[in-house]
């Protein structure tokens, strides 16, 4: 008696999960508002960082994609020596800017 009492708390607590649970496009939907409207930041904010050697076409794809797949703009100047890169979007978006971390670690200099 016990035990099934305790089992249909379970089935009613998996049940109200299930029901509460986001669809597919309603998650995505989430994750871009958390991302990209945040309401409580109207800022732009713009990020400059120095890459101390050249930017092979690869990494210039990776930083294209990945400005575009995070909502920012900006540019990239190549300089004979080093490379310039201006990014400006939102605070969260800039946090998230995976190539500045991942695509790039052995060329990129601290942001200036």
């Amino acid at each position: 008696r016990i035990r099934t009492a305790a089992a249909e708390r379970v089935q009613a607590h998996v049940d109200r999960n299930v029901a509460r649970k986001l669809t597919p496009a309603e998650c995505s939907e989430k994750k871009k508002r958390k991302l990209f409207h945040d309401s409580n930041c109207l800022d732009t904010v713009v990020s400059v960082y120095r890459i101390n050697d050249q930017v092979c076409p690869r990494n210039r794809f990776k930083i294209d994609i990945n400005a575009q797949q995070n909502h920012l703009t900006g540019c990239l100047v190549l300089f004979a020596g080093f490379s310039v890169v201006v990014v400006e979007g939102g605070s969260k978006s800039i946090k998230r800017e995976v190539w500045r971390n991942q695509a790039l670690p052995s060329f990129l200099s601290t942001a200036v």
